[in-house]
């Protein structure tokens, strides 16, 4: 449990989601789902962060677009951060200040 908290706290996500998926799968419930959601939308706003629109784009498209099906509300509103010349013009995210404790 060491390791995995170590990596999170990094914020190495796809050594996290690769850790993870030797115990579970995003399909096995509605709770593997939700972690891997989470999981997923860390590394979103940390290429927002560093202008990377590219990256965002590929994250959105390859990493969260399969979740668009089970909150499609959610999908459009992190969509919608790409509009943004700063993410943290979203009311919701103006007071986050380190992208690595960010949670959308």
């Amino acid at each position: 449990m060491k390791y995995f908290e170590e990596e999170v706290h990094k914020g190495n996500w796809d050594e996290v989601k690769k850790y993870l998926s030797g115990f579970t799968k995003v399909d096995d419930n509605r709770y593997s789902m939700k972690i891997f959601l989470e999981i997923r939308k860390q590394k979103y706003p940390e290429a927002l962060d560093k202008h990377d629109r590219s990256k965002a784009v590929e994250i959105l498209i390859k990493d969260l677009k399969v979740f668009a099906s089970f909150n499609e509300d959610l999908f459009k509103e992190i969509t919608q951060l790409l509009t943004l010349e700063n993410f943290r013009e979203n009311e919701q995210l103006s007071k986050y200040g380190d992208t690595n404790r960010l949670e959308l």
